[in-house]
């Protein structure tokens, strides 16, 4: 299921910093509509990482930056995990890197980064809603790569999930995206490689789920 208009007006009113986005966070949860807010959550929080890092960036920059977010924080009373900060600040940035931190410690770095690289940015209304919109873009494209489907998936989209594929002997998963669309850096990142630039706007990718796996042509397609 796509991002809904919903989990984006709570997710602004968090980035507004309007209160009344813990009301619309609990009506999420306790309508069981809250599928697709932590995608959307980690889209935003990808986003604007890499506005503030990309295109190059290095390790003692994330340092530097996660020990300003954390003095800061701490006169709140918040004190954030540094190295799981640092790990989701890598990993955002496309660097192969794994984390131990449980699902309460990421989604509080995702939070409080967000917020403070958002404030940062000084967006006005439309800039807040420019964001909102590539956040949502990417996370529905993210939504459409992890579904598990044998048609169209909500978005128009077709999918498979990595894991569900190899274990159904498929040996690889074929996509097309637009060169625009933010997600194509995060397909990268996660190991997909261009097999076909021909088209003038768009990509056909590939990611083989088996070791020694030849680039041909998946048993799956999808477009974003």
């Amino acid at each position: 299921m796509p991002v809904t208009g919903e989990q984006v007006t709570a997710l602004r009113a968090f980035l507004a910093f309007d209160p009344v986005y813990e009301r619309l966070t609990r009506e999420l949860a306790a309508s069981g509509r809250w599928p697709g807010f932590g995608e959307l959550v980690y889209s935003a929080f990808a986003t604007a990482v890499r506005r503030r890092f990309a295109p190059t960036w290095t390790s003692a920059q994330v340092v530097r930056f996660t020990a300003q977010v954390r003095n800061g924080l701490r006169t709140e009373g918040v004190d954030l995990d540094p190295l799981a900060t640092e790990i989701l600040i890598r990993q955002a940035l496309g660097e192969r890197v794994t984390s131990s931190h449980d699902d309460n410690a990421q989604a509080q770095v995702m939070m409080f980064v967000l917020g403070e690289l958002m404030s940062e940015e000084h967006l006005d209304e439309s800039g807040l809603d420019a964001f909102l919109a590539e956040a949502r873009a990417m996370a529905n494209a993210r939504l459409a790569a992890q579904a598990v489907a044998s048609g169209p998936v909500p978005d128009g989209s077709w999918s498979i999930r990595p894991a569900t594929a190899a274990e159904a002997g498929i040996g690889q998963i074929s996509l097309s995206v637009e060169r625009k669309n933010f997600a194509r850096g995060l397909y990268l990142s996660e190991g997909f490689a261009v097999v076909d630039a021909s088209d003038p706007q768009s990509d056909t990718m590939i990611k083989s789920l088996t070791h020694g796996q030849s680039t041909s042509a998946g048993k799956t397609r999808g477009s974003t």
